[in-house]
């Protein structure tokens, strides 16, 4: 209805509903274009009108669809569960410091560049499910039983997600890690405090033809809580390059309590695939569950890096070092 000189005059067009395309950005004027009756004179030319509008906001099922870099740095922000319609190249450090659920399915591919990181922060809370991580990166063993990389060049150079003190990833079911080789670094780093830990979970993720260095898949540097559970699969993955604590790094009072999955048919080249150390004698593994067998030591030149030997004279699948 619209007030014309103190008289309600019903308006003619009935109701148009308005659906927020966007939902991360609202219009700054919204048309509108009153009709009145034929029974209105010219005695209404030239006034005023006051219009009521009664807005009605259907909440729909809760999920923000991206399908580009910019959508999903906004859905972020905003936090709550997003679905990820189409591969997305990530160029810089991504920061995740609230309640964030990512999901995807086997074509929803997410590209990190080998200079950034996904990082969740204190107070930030990351659940990655069904998204697939692959760098197109090749290792293995050449006709002369040298281990070798394709491209060195193209290793990466930061985690693909690092979790700071107060921070939390999940890396859930039909995630997938493959073909990504770092130098320096792992594919998760974690870092806490004595007051603050950093937690990361493993559940139902699959992680394959990784190569790194020492903590080649997991570098829990200290303060951290680690879970693997049930369904995740670590295997064929490689830790060269004079590895100090292979495959799984547990350092500084970090804790990895496995509770199911399967490790299986890594290489490490030092310091065990599960490397132990602490000078606080606070950092452990606790084994409930799963099954860690057929993984395999190389040494010397039986793994040429770039032309250098890895050696390491430490060679035991579970290494505890130092006042653990």
């Amino acid at each position: 209805n619209a007030l014309i000189n103190g008289v309600t005059v019903p308006l003619i067009g009935g109701t148009t509903p308005w659906v927020l395309l966007d939902p991360y950005e609202l219009p700054d004027d919204v048309p509108l274009t009153i009709s009145l009756p034929d029974t209105v004179g010219n005695e209404m030319m030239g006034q005023k009108a006051e219009v009521t509008i009664t807005v009605e906001a259907i909440q729909g099922d809760g999920i923000i669809r991206v399908s580009t870099l910019d959508e999903l740095v906004r859905a972020i922000a905003i936090g709550g569960n997003i679905a990820l319609l189409a591969p997305i190249q990530i160029d810089s450090n991504l920061i995740v410091d609230n309640d964030v659920t990512i999901y995807g399915d086997i074509s929803s591919q997410l590209t990190v560049a080998k200079n950034a990181s996904i990082q969740v922060t204190d107070g930030g809370s990351l659940t990655v499910s069904g998204l697939v991580f692959d760098e197109g990166q090749t290792a293995g063993f050449d006709n002369n039983g040298k281990f070798v990389i394709d491209d060195l060049t193209a290793r990466r150079t930061k985690p693909l997600f690092e979790v700071t003190a107060g921070g939390k990833l999940e890396l859930g079911s039909g995630t997938v890690f493959k073909n990504i080789t770092a130098t320096s670094t792992a594919v998760v780093r974690a870092n806490g405090t004595a007051d603050n830990r950093s937690t990361v979970v493993f559940k139902g993720t699959m992680i394959t033809d990784c190569v790194g260095e020492t903590g080649a898949i997991l570098d829990a540097a200290s303060n951290c809580d680690v879970f693997i559970e049930e369904g995740t699969v670590i295997s064929n993955n490689v830790s060269c390059d004079n590895a100090n604590h292979g495959i799984l790094k547990v350092y500084s009072g970090s804790v990895l309590t496995i509770n199911g999955g399967l490790i299986s048919d890594n290489i490490y080249s030092g310091n065990g695939l599960i490397g132990i150390y602490d000078t606080g004698r606070n950092s452990m593994v606790v084994m409930n569950g799963g099954i860690i067998s057929g993984n395999s030591f190389v040494y010397g030149s039986d793994a040429l890096i770039d032309g250098t030997d890895v050696k390491n004279g430490r060679h035991g699948l579970i290494y505890v070092h130092r006042h653990t």
